[in-house]
């Protein structure tokens, strides 16, 4: 959709419309925000050493059915005592502050509702769009806004997330064209990139019944291992069609959710070799009709989950794989594009009881992005938190910095393990941990020591937590026959769910 000229606020109110305010940050009168504004954009000019800009926070009006609607994100409290539409609530600065209304912001849809410095304006109204679908698919996804803490960076989209967030998300994912969009003269609206990019990862069903580009309700079929039609960064689950795979389905949708990220679903065809398919032959089993049977049944198997999928969650755009390949070529393939791969513990066929080695620890040991594990877990027991081991080594920074990720989406307690052997190794892990409290504020840690084998104390902890996090490096198969390792142990033998993320790949050799 092209931008259209600012209307005059004098004509009649359109049938349908979508208009964007730029509105200087404190032109409301309130000095706090105007203070605090002009001292935030002085530390990033320094930082960024350039001149200051004026700072920008937007709103939108949207009319549908000539009825106008003001969505706008404001704090919870200090907002008239009327029903203002208010369809999401979340954090100010960290969710532990967010417990009070003191911390809390809200976006709301508020019926021909006010904007207390709409006056101040500039540039504005910019008229987007006259079209119903646009109008209506605005006022759909205010909904489902993912409710981060406001100032905080928890989408890791490179910007705070904040009210100028909420109106281009709402913006991108309603199909607006919005490389033309900027604030006024000298002027900058902070929050506005990381909005984009959150809208990017998960381009949901179009509510104005269009399939909007990268979204499919196709089943994406790859011969061997081309599977990069999967969009970037989604969040990959393994599904054969057992309640071992559902519990992973559930886990890796809601996780999606959290993350705003894509969700592609894939479930592997064994492939028959020539051999095989000769014996086939040879006994009178038609081979093409038993690939048939093969390819209906995963289709099947991919229908079921996806319907699983959008009835557990309001999930993100949902890509389906069905590959005719070995299960774990197909996933490290798929790790490639990936941002987590999420596997059953078990699978289904006589032999289940093998498939966690054969495939889930495989793809563990080799994947390039973490791989989570999920196991069936005791119901009498109870679990607290997330458990991540350090051993004080680079090793274990992507993993330390996973666990706290997945500590802030969750809402949950975090412990870090320290396994050690001297006495010295014992200060390694607050060299470990530097950096994440101010990056993850939110997230409440407790650090612990214990002198022995990593993956004894680890294993025999699992049953404790959600989740245990662990690092992992690529070693050889003569090193991995000799000396072990920490992770593969963990996920064979923790009595829950385990990640297991890859470390940082080594850096070039200077001598090369």
């Amino acid at each position: 959709m092209n931008r259209m000229s600012s209307p005059s606020v004098a004509e009649p109110a359109p049938a349908f419309a979508v208009d964007l305010l730029w509105i200087p940050l404190g032109a409301g009168g309130s000095p706090l925000v105007r203070w605090s504004g002009l001292a935030f954009e002085a530390i990033v000019a320094r930082k960024e050493r350039r001149a200051r800009q004026r700072l920008f926070h937007s709103a939108l009006e949207v009319y549908a059915d000539g009825v106008r609607h003001v969505i706008e994100m404001t704090p919870v409290w200090g907002q008239p005592g009327v029903d203002r539409g208010v369809v999401r609530e979340g954090p100010v600065g960290s969710k532990l502050l967010g417990r009070s209304r003191l911390f809390r912001y809200e976006v709301h849809r508020w019926l021909d509702g006010t904007i207390p410095d709409r006056a101040s304006a500039e540039d504005s109204p910019q008229r987007l769009s006259t079209e119903a679908g646009a109008a209506r698919a605005v006022l759909a996804l205010a909904a489902s806004f993912p409710t981060a803490t406001w100032g905080r960076d928890e989408f890791l989209a490179g910007e705070m997330w904040n009210s100028n967030s909420l109106t281009s998300w709402l913006l991108a994912r309603s199909g607006h064209d919005l490389e033309p969009l900027e604030p006024p003269a000298q002027g900058r609206a902070p929050g506005w990139g990381a909005g984009l990019v959150v809208a990017a990862r998960a381009q949901g069903p179009d509510p104005r019944g269009l399939m909007p580009v990268g979204t499919s309700a196709q089943i994406h079929e790859a011969g061997g291992m081309n599977t990069t039609g999967i969009p970037a960064g989604s969040i990959v689950v393994g599904v054969d069609g057992s309640s071992y795979s559902d519990e992973a389905l559930d886990w890796a949708v809601e996780q999606a959710a959290l993350e705003q990220r894509p969700l592609t679903i894939v479930h592997t065809i064994e492939p028959v070799g020539f051999i095989a398919a000769g014996t086939y032959a040879g006994g009178g089993i038609d081979y093409g009709a038993l690939l048939d049977q093969s390819q209906a049944a995963g289709k099947a198997t991919l229908h079921k989950a996806r319907t699983r999928a959008l009835e557990t969650l309001p999930a993100p755009a949902i890509h389906q794989v069905l590959s005719q390949a070995d299960p774990r070529s197909t996933l490290l393939d798929l790790s490639q594009h990936a941002t987590m791969i999420v596997l059953g513990s078990r699978g289904r066929g006589p032999i289940a009881s093998l498939l966690l080695g054969s495939v889930s620890v495989s793809v563990s040991k080799h994947a390039s992005c973490p791989v989570v594990v999920r196991r069936r877990v005791d119901p009498s027991l109870t679990t607290h938190g997330i458990l991540v081991g350090v051993d004080g080594t680079e090793i274990s920074l992507p993993a330390i910095e996973f666990a706290y990720r997945m500590a802030s989406f969750r809402a949950r307690p975090l412990v870090v393990l320290h396994c050690y052997w001297e006495d010295h190794e014992r200060a390694l892990v607050a060299e470990s941990i530097a950096g994440m409290a101010e990056k993850f504020p939110d997230v409440n840690v407790e650090v612990r020591l214990a002198q022995g084998f990593a993956d004894q104390h680890l294993v025999n902890a699992s049953q404790n937590y959600e989740l245990v996090v662990v690092g992992h490096h690529p070693i050889t198969p003569l090193s991995d026959l000799i000396f072990g390792s920490v992770a593969p142990t963990v996920v064979e033998h923790a009595h829950g769910a385990v990640a297991v993320v890859p470390a940082a790949p080594a850096a070039p050799s200077s001598d090369a």
